[in-house]
């Protein structure tokens, strides 16, 4: 299994400057798109990694 090593900081770039309670202005949706987007890249990185750390090559014989 492959280990994922963050910290808060490395989130930070990631800040939608959203509280609750308010009002969900187009720019926060803008920047929930950008945050999605990465992290969904990194999921797909880390199973991409983790596929071809664990390949086997099929034997049909």
């Amino acid at each position: 299994m492959t280990k994922v090593d963050f910290t808060m900081a490395d989130l930070q770039p990631m800040s939608l400057g959203y509280e609750e309670g308010q009002d969900v202005t187009p720019e926060v949706l803008k920047r929930a798109e950008k945050a999605h987007q990465y992290f969904h890249n990194k999921y797909l990185e880390l199973w991409h990694l983790e596929l071809i750390k664990n390949w086997r090559p099929f034997n049909f014989s």
